[in-house]
């Protein structure tokens, strides 16, 4: 689901990390709400532009 966080950690990430960022890219855009190891939210940008716009 898109609204969704997504967890940086685990089995998919250790494997192919590069290969989750190209997915959760596709499905949830440039900016991603995540959470990092031990379910700390955090926000995730996928692309340089997205974080520079103003």
């Amino acid at each position: 689901m898109p609204n969704e966080p997504v967890r940086l950690y685990g089995p998919d990430f250790q494997s192919d990390p590069a290969g989750l960022f190209e997915s959760v890219r596709s499905a949830h855009g440039p900016v991603v709400r995540v959470f990092l190891d031990g379910d700390v939210p955090a926000w995730l940008v996928l692309g340089y532009g997205s974080s520079t716009a103003g």
